[in-house]
């Protein structure tokens, strides 16, 4: 169902994965929901999942202007860490997994929100749009984009059209 996300295979290397960040006093460990690899390059992905009640879009900012919701802004934030960490910490911790894998700077995903639901209006639409499509290696996809995706992918399948 992840590999839907994207416009290539991905494979799940490890869920609830460990991206470094510990101390020396064993605290501080951040764990992201996937870590995942583009099946046919190995380059690393980093999956973070928040539920579908997740809000996209805060309060109305000034008129017609409305910023990520607080929860959807700490998500990004997340997944970034976690880049950040898994880049500083990536030889050690990918030292005994056994296949190669290529780091680069890894593509972040956040499964989030329902579009559907939330973003009733073109003036919401088209904020919830501006920002998404303007963050740098962090893709945002809602949960009724992901069940839209594979109920086409299913349909395909059938021979039917969706």
């Amino acid at each position: 169902m992840l590999s839907q996300i994207f416009a290539y295979p991905v494979v799940v290397i490890q869920s609830k994965a460990y991206v470094g960040g510990k101390q020396v006093s064993n605290k501080g460990g951040n764990v992201v929901d996937f870590l995942a690899s583009v099946e046919s390059t190995e380059a690393v992905v980093l999956i973070e999942i928040k539920t579908p009640q997740t809000r996209l879009l805060g309060g109305e900012y000034r008129e017609g202007v409305f910023p990520f919701s607080g929860d959807l802004s700490g998500a990004v934030a997340q997944v970034l860490r976690y880049r950040q960490s898994l880049m500083q910490n990536f030889h050690n911790i990918m030292a005994q997994h056994s296949k190669p894998h290529i780091m680069g700077e890894p593509r972040c995903i956040v499964l989030a929100g329902n579009a559907d639901k939330e973003l009733t209006s073109a003036v919401l639409r088209e904020n919830f749009e501006l920002q998404r499509e303007r963050l740098q290696g962090i893709t945002i996809i809602t949960y009724d984009e992901l069940f839209r995706r594979l109920g086409r992918v299913v349909a395909l399948l059938e021979g039917v059209d969706a």
